[in-house]
């Protein structure tokens, strides 16, 4: 249907860089997906993340944010309010609380894993000057992934 056409331009448009067309043919596609959760989901998170990339993590965090108060089992939505306080520095509380539901859900390909979660948990806690609390973060996504250099410098830097 016509839903799923805009997912798939909108997949073609930022497989192309095109982020701006992306994130039009996603909003225009999430629309009309009331009637499929699992295309929504698919939808919102490819929108998210385009936002994200655009620089508008803002928008992403609100539709993050409605998307869980809709749909509490919307892991990668979880992930994404986690991110964005990572990046931002902005909603720090918000990205520990979603950080901490994310990783209540089981791992699952196509999703980042935990240790990405415990490394967006050390930022965030460097963020609110927790220096305990950012290492353990960041020594738990080493623990998980060695060769996470992100998590090394991080950690370098506190």
């Amino acid at each position: 249907g016509p839903s799923h056409d805009r997912l798939a331009r909108g997949l073609i448009d930022r497989e192309h860089g095109r982020l701006a067309a992306a994130i039009g043919h996603f909003r225009s596609a999430l629309a009309d997906l009331d009637h499929d959760p699992a295309l929504r989901r698919l939808a919102q998170r490819w929108l998210g993340t385009s936002l994200i990339e655009a620089g508008e993590h803002r928008q992403a965090a609100e539709l993050y944010t409605a998307a869980v108060a809709a749909d509490p089992e919307f892991a990668d939505a979880w992930f994404g309010l986690g991110l964005i306080a990572s990046e931002t520095g902005e909603r720090l509380d918000q990205g520990v609380t979603a950080l901490h539901r994310y990783l209540r859900f089981p791992p699952r390909p196509g999703r980042p894993g935990p240790e990405q979660a415990h490394f967006r948990l050390g930022l965030i806690y460097g963020h609110m000057a927790f220096a305990e609390q950012a290492r353990n973060q960041l020594q738990l996504a080493l623990a998980l992934d060695p060769d996470l250099d992100e998590a090394h410098q991080a950690l370098d830097r506190l």
